[in-house]
């Protein structure tokens, strides 16, 4: 009776879930199949992310090439965020080669904006998006600011964006990065154990 007691209190306690520990034999694509609902609203929770702010080399160094993701996306970075209206979601994004004037965009070839996270419901796909160096995006509307207060404009005008493609005034580097009140996270490991190696 003790033993069958102490096994069922066992089994109660709430277990932490460990990251990188998933089965992907059957999993072609993790941004598609694994980074949904609960990942959305805590991918800390799961993988180890840098949140806010991720320069070009630290996308070359810590996330191109490191996720299972489709062929066509395999050299993608993730990102996954918060926008100023509230809703959440993911996107994958790259740098294009460098064009005529020396410049790369910050292309987000892709979002997946969900009306409510924790179910998955209103899944919306928009992009992709090619966000010149000092312009920014609202992930809500799909709308451009090229702005960002460097020009005054009446307030009917103004966008509120929720990330932004930066240079970093020391290095001269590219920038993905949050805007007003968004949040991002970038992960830094896959979710499959044997590609997070």
């Amino acid at each position: 009776m003790l033993r069958g007691l102490l096994t069922l209190v066992i089994c109660l306690i709430p277990v932490p879930v460990l990251p990188g520990y998933f089965n992907c034999s059957v999993i072609y694509d993790e941004f598609e199949h694994l980074m949904n609902k609960q990942f959305l609203m805590e991918p800390d929770r799961f993988v180890s992310t840098m949140n806010q702010r991720l320069s070009k080399s630290e996308y070359e160094s810590l996330q191109k090439g490191r996720f299972l993701l489709y062929e066509e996306s395999a050299d993608m970075g993730i990102a996954v965020f918060r926008t100023d209206e509230n809703l959440s979601g993911k996107l994958l994004f790259r740098w294009s080669d460098p064009l005529a004037d020396g410049e790369s965009h910050l292309v987000i070839e892709l979002a997946v904006i969900l009306s409510r996270v924790e179910d998955g419901y209103g899944p919306r796909r928009i992009g992709p998006f090619r966000i010149k160096p000092g312009y920014g995006l609202d992930l809500d509307t799909g709308k451009y600011d090229s702005r960002l207060g460097q020009f005054p404009e009446a307030e009917s005008e103004r966008i509120s964006v929720d990330v932004r493609h930066g240079i970093d005034p020391g290095t001269g580097e590219g920038t993905f990065e949050a805007a007003n009140s968004a949040l991002l996270y970038f992960p830094v490991e896959s979710m499959c154990s044997e590609i997070s190696q």
